[in-house]
């Protein structure tokens, strides 16, 4: 269960660094910096959650998911407005 739950992570992760990336291959973002500061409360995290591996699995989802859906949020913008109302 737990190598599931990181496997999660780690893809979520990925998802998210993929999508910084080709954002910044677009145009000009400024989004790495949203990435440092997850790396940083991750590390702040995992520091004060560490009593069970458990824990620093849930931190890191956590994390990487707020990532994620941060990152995501130009993406769902962009789509929408790209897409004409119906009258």
């Amino acid at each position: 269960m737990l190598l599931t739950m990181n496997a999660v992570a780690t893809g979520t992760y990925a998802l998210s660094v993929a999508m910084i990336t080709y954002e910044m291959s677009r145009r000009i973002a400024n989004t790495s910096w949203l990435q440092l500061a997850v790396s940083v409360l991750l590390m702040a995290g995992i520091a004060s959650f560490h009593d069970t591996l458990l824990q620093v699995i849930m931190v890191q989802q956590v994390l990487r998911l707020a990532l994620l859906l941060a990152v995501s949020i130009p993406f769902f913008a962009r789509n929408k407005a790209a897409i004409p109302e119906a009258a």
